[in-house]
């Protein structure tokens, strides 16, 4: 008599949000991947799925619970099959909440847990509701480093590029921002760590790494009392291959000469800065505690006009209350 293997477990991760988020997702995927698990698209084919979920403002809350029902929907009345579990962000931001709408929910997951996946996905396979949330914005986070290994990942993103995160957390605090309260105040990467794990998607193909963080212009300000991204830039520039370098989530407040010096001079630095003003009127800009005036952003922006080619991408905040 023939007899048929037991397959090994299949798990989807669905990965909601920015790109922040989405690197968290490719670490989680390659930790699933080496402790012996299968992988699939397919969430209708998984005995576990993750919901890798957002919830920095109303809309990505919605987007993040249509995920989680969808989900719970693909079960067969009766059955707990799959398994279905929320990480990321909404759970640090609102697990009173999840647990009120998903009563069916078998794991709620923070951020600092991610780094046991495997280990949490076992427990979540074996038919145990897993409840494991840790505040980032308690005390003693800030002693928290981060690792200063690069993690390995499954890269979701086409061969073209890749994300290459260099900080955690946010220090700025700005009066109508959450993400302090979710992920924490910041912690600075080693540059060292930064440079392998460059110059390893860079051997993997990667044409462009696009920097990314909560405040990539703070990048180092936590450590050394300054901004220290200039330097990371050069670091990046000498000891890697990749052919292109890309800067997002710039904030006025800290984006200096020397970044826009080597935006001007450096031809493998794409002419290209996202950095949201949200505002020029000073009073507004107060109350929203951006840490600059409007005289700053007019003459920031007319330092930016002089970089020949530079394209900025910006956001402004219309109808701020108060």
């Amino acid at each position: 008599m023939k007899m048929h293997k037991r397959h090994r477990p299949r798990i989807a991760l669905i990965s909601l949000g920015c790109a922040k988020n989405l690197v968290d997702a490719e670490v989680a995927l390659a930790d699933i991947l080496s402790a012996g698990f299968d992988l699939t698209v397919e969430p209708s084919a998984a005995d576990l799925v993750i919901i890798n979920t957002c919830a920095f403002i109303e809309p990505a809350r919605q987007e993040s619970q249509a995920a989680i029902a969808a989900a719970l929907a693909l079960r067969q009345p009766g059955e707990r099959r799959p398994a279905v579990a929320a990480m990321g962000c909404y759970p640090v931001r609102g697990m009173a909440e999840l647990e009120r709408l998903f009563p069916d929910l078998d794991g709620i997951i923070g951020l600092v847990e991610r780094d046991f996946t495997p280990k949490i996905c076992r427990r979540l396979l074996a038919g145990e509701r897993v409840r494991c949330v840790s505040a980032l914005c308690s005390p003693g986070v800030k002693d928290r480093k981060v690792s200063a290994t690069p993690r390995p990942r499954l890269l979701l993103t086409p061969p073209s590029y890749a994300y290459l995160k260099i900080s955690e957390g946010c220090d700025n605090r700005c009066a109508y921002c959450s993400i302090p309260l979710i992920r924490g105040p910041m912690r600075s990467r080693h540059a060292d760590a930064v440079l392998a794990e460059a110059a390893g998607l860079a051997k993997r193909g990667v044409a462009e790494i696009v920097l990314v963080a909560q405040d990539t212009t703070a990048y180092d300000l936590d450590r050394r009392g300054r901004p220290g991204l200039a330097g990371l830039l050069r670091r990046l520039l000498q000891g890697t291959e990749a052919p292109r370098l890309r800067i997002l989530y710039a904030h006025p407040r800290h984006l200096d000469d020397e970044v826009m010096a080597l935006l001007a001079s450096e031809k493998r630095l794409c002419r290209y800065l996202d950095m949201p003003i949200q505002h020029v009127n000073s009073r507004i800009l107060k109350a929203m505690g951006r840490g600059y005036d409007g005289e700053h952003v007019e003459r920031l922006l007319e330092k930016l006009r002089k970089i020949k080619g530079l394209v900025l991408r910006t956001t402004l905040l219309a109808g701020f209350p108060g």
